[in-house]
């Protein structure tokens, strides 16, 4: 009886210890389930959205171009809100003035214009990441990892076990959280991109809904810059 006890005990440890991920493994599987290797390829993205959040309802247009280009145009309520990153400078323009973003919220927008995200060649960006452990929520299980950039900023990313796409990401950043849901996820020339995104920030829900992503289109140079 102690023999099989024991017999038991051991294949229960052992199978626990196959069946255990390491952080790099579950990197793995999500850049297999996202099509890393073709995403590397892709030179810009243009992704048109509508959102409804308490402040009206409206469209978002972003346009990204490697390396590290961004430009944002959000209008709602008549009024739209250009933000223009060109890798170094951050502009950001209403329809009352023009504003040079410096400090934090420069570093937020790079952030933003890394097409790479959280994981691709995380060591190189001097990003550390920690496995924190399977996490469950509405029946479903996820992977926690977290990940803590040289600002001192930290983001929890939630990857789906089935799927090992993210599902949700919370961001502490300059005193605040910020938590996205990812879902719908759909191929974009065998790419897989979320078409539905909810961010809770201060209270405030913004719901946006893609509507069409284009891959690879050219892009001029001077659509981020500032005009002079």
């Amino acid at each position: 009886m102690k023999k099989l006890i024991f017999t038991a005990a051991f294949v229960l440890i052992e199978f626990a210890f196959l069946t255990a991920q390491t952080l790099d493994e579950i990197i793995d599987y999500h850049f297999d389930a996202v099509n890393q290797d073709k995403f590397n390829q892709t030179k810009t993205i243009i992704i048109e959205s509508d959102f409804n959040s308490p402040d009206g309802n409206g469209k978002i247009l972003i346009f990204h171009k490697r390396p590290n280009k961004l430009r944002i145009e959000q209008t709602i309520n008549q009024q739209t809100l250009i933000t223009l990153f060109d890798g170094v400078n951050c502009f950001v323009i209403s329809s009352v003035d023009t504003n040079n973003l410096i400090g934090k919220d420069l570093e937020e927008i790079k952030s933003a214009a890394d097409l790479d995200g959280y994981f691709f060649c995380y060591r190189e960006k001097a990003r550390d990441l920690k496995y924190i452990g399977e996490f469950s929520e509405g029946g479903k299980k996820f992977y926690q990892i977290n990940c803590t950039e040289i600002s001192g900023d930290t983001t929890n990313i939630f990857i789906d076990s089935k799927s090992y796409l993210i599902a949700k990401t919370i961001q502490h950043k300059n005193g605040t959280i910020k938590e996205t849901g990812m879902e719908n996820y759909k191929k974009i020339e065998d790419i897989s991109f979320p078409h539905k995104l909810t961010t809770a920030e201060n209270g405030k829900t913004k719901t946006q809904i893609v509507k069409k992503i284009k891959l690879n289109e050219e892009l001029p140079e001077e659509l981020f810059t500032l005009k002079k």
